[in-house]
C-alpha cells in the first residue's frame, strides 16, 4: 500500500517522540510511577490503530515468547511474599509489551523506520552526552547544581543522587535527566557501540564526532561497570573484525585503518581528560584500587546481592521467590539487610522468577538476535552489536524491564521490512 508523505511524517514523528521520551524514564507526571514514554506509547498505539485500520495491527513473531515470560512472572507469585510487587511488575511488563507491539508496527509502516529510529537514538545520546559533560563541569568546577534535574519518580527519589565517594575523594558525576549516573551509562554504552560500528562501515566524520562526544558523556558518568563492560565489547569488536579475520587472511585494510585511527584519537584524548579533569582521573584510580583490594562499597553490594540471588534461587529454583520480592525474601529467609534490588538483570530474574523465567527471558533475547544473525548487511551488523551490548549490560544492570532495552529488542524483529 502506497503511503502518503504526511502519513510517513506522522510515523517518523511518533518514533522520534517515543525515543526522546525515554530520556525521562524516571520522570513522573501525575501518579509518581508514570512516565512520559507511557503516554507517547499510548498515542503511538492509537495512531497505529487509526492509520493502519485497513491492514490491521501485525504482531511480531516474538510475542509468543514475551507472553511466556509474562506467564513465568505470574507463576513466580506462588512463593511471593508481596503480591503488590507481583502486580506492579506484571503491569509494567504488560505495558512495555503492548507499547513494543505498537512500535513494531510503526517500524514496519515505512521503509526506513529502523534507520530513522537508530538515528533518533544516536541524536538523543549525543544531546545527553553534551548535557552530562556540562553537568560534570558545573558540579566539579563551579560547585553548583543548576543542571541537575532531580528525579520525581517515587521509585527512584531515594537513589542517592549524583554524588560519589572513593577514599578521601568526593566527586559529582553526570546524570543526564536520571536519578543516578548508572542510568545515563545504560543509555550511552549501546549508543557508543552503535556509533563505532557505523564508523567502521563508512568512516564518516559525523560518526567519529558521535563516538568522541558519547565517549565523553560516558566518562562523565564515572560508571565503572558501564566503562568496563563497554571496553569489553570494544575489545570483542577488535578481535572479531581484525584478529579473527587476520588469522584467516581476510583482513580488509580499510577496516584496520579506521579502527587504528579511532584508537589513536582516543589514546590522545584520554591523557587530556586526566590532565584537565584530575578529580575524575583520581577518582577512577581510587575506585580501581579499592576494587582490587576488596574495599569498594559498590562492588561489595554487587557481590552481596549476587550471593543473595544464589541462595534465594536454591530455595525456589523452578518458579523463583516472586517478581519484585527480593528485598522481602532476603530479609525473611536470609535474615540479612537487603539492597533495593539484585544488581544483575540475569541474577535478578533467576532469583525472582526461577529457571522458567530465566529460560523464557533467554528466548526473548534469542528471538531478537535470530533475524539479524540470518541476514548479512550493514544494518544487521549494527543491530547485532547493539543488542549484544544491551544483553551484556544486564550482567551488571538489573533493568530487564527498561523501555530502552525493549525498544532495542523490538527493532531487529522488523529488519526484513528495510532490506
Amino acid at each position: 500500500m502506497q503511503l502518503g508523505r504526511a502519513e510517513i511524517h506522522i510515523y517518523k514523528l511518533l518514533l522520534g517522540l517515543y525515543v526522546f521520551s525515554l530520556a525521562f524514564f524516571d520522570k513522573a507526571i501525575f501518579f509518581g510511577y508514570d512516565s512520559p514514554y507511557l503516554y507517547v506509547g499510548a498515542i503511538s498505539i492509537l495512531a497505529v490503530v487509526v492509520l493502519r485500520r485497513r491492514i490491521g495491527i501485525v504482531l511480531p513473531n516474538a510475542v509468543i515468547f514475551w507472553l511466556l515470560f509474562f506467564i513465568a512472572l505470574l507463576l513466580s507469585s506462588f512463593f511471593a511474599i508481596s503480591y503488590e510487587k507481583i502486580l506492579s511488575n506484571a503491569v509494567r511488563l504488560v505495558s512495555i509489551m503492548v507499547i513494543s507491539v505498537g512500535i513494531y508496527n510503526l517500524l514496519r509502516s515505512y521503509k526506513y523506520g529502523i534507520k530513522d529510529t537508530l538515528n533518533f537514538y544516536l541524536a538523543l545520546s549525543f544531546l545527553l552526552s553534551i548535557f552530562g559533560m556540562l553537568q560534570f563541569i558545573e558540579f566539579n568546577y563551579f560547585h553548583t547544581f543548576n543542571l541537575y534535574l532531580p528525579p520525581t519518580n517515587l521509585q527512584f527519589a531515594a537513589s542517592g543522587g549524583p554524588g560519589a565517594i572513593a577514599g578521601p575523594l568526593a566527586i559529582f558525576r553526570a546524570t543526564g535527566t536520571f536519578a543516578e549516573p548508572s542510568w545515563l551509562a545504560f543509555y550511552l554504552a549501546p549508543a557508543l557501540i552503535l556509533s563505532i560500528t557505523r564508523y567502521m562501515q563508512t568512516s564518516r566524520i559525523t560518526n567519529l564526532i558521535l563516538i568522541l562526544t558519547i565517549l565523553g558523556g560516558l566518562i562523565s558518568t564515572l560508571s565503572l561497570a558501564g566503562l568496563i563492560l563497554t571496553s569489553f565489547i570494544i575489545l570483542n569488536i577488535f578481535f572479531i573484525k581484525f584478529l579473527f579475520l587476520l588469522l584467516h587472511l581476510k583482513l580488509f585494510p580499510s577496516h584496520f585503518i579506521r579502527f587504528a585511527c579511532l584508537g589513536i584519537i582516543i589514546l590522545l584524548i584520554l591523557p587530556l581528560v586526566g590532565n584537565f579533569i584530575p578529580n575524575a582521573d583520581n577518582y577512577l584510580k581510587t575506585r580501581v584500587d579499592e576494587v582490587t583490594h576488596g574495599l569498594d562499597p559498590s562492588s561489595e553490594i554487587r557481590i552481596s546481592t549476587a550471593n543473595h540471588a544464589v541462595l534465594l534461587f536454591e530455595r525456589s529454583p523452578l518458579l523463583g521467590i516472586g517478581a519484585g520480592n527480593y528485598p522481602f525474601a532476603a530479609s525473611l529467609f536470609l535474615g540479612e539487610p537487603a539492597d533495593v534490588s539484585i544488581n544483575s538483570g540475569f541474577l535478578l530474574i533467576l532469583a525472582e522468577m526461577g529457571i522458567i523465567g530465566f529460560v523464557t527471558f533467554g528466548l526473548v533475547l534469542w528471538k531478537s538476535f535470530r533475524p539479524i544473525l540470518r541476514i548479512s548487511s550493514p544494518l544487521s551488523e549494527q543491530l547485532l552489536w547493539l543488542v549484544l551490548c544491551d544483553s551484556l549490560l544486564l550482567i551488571s544492570y538489573n533493568w530487564w524491564y527498561h523501555p530502552l532495552l525493549w525498544l532495542h529488542l523490538t527493532i531487529p524483529l522488523a529488519i526484513n521490512n528495510e532490506l
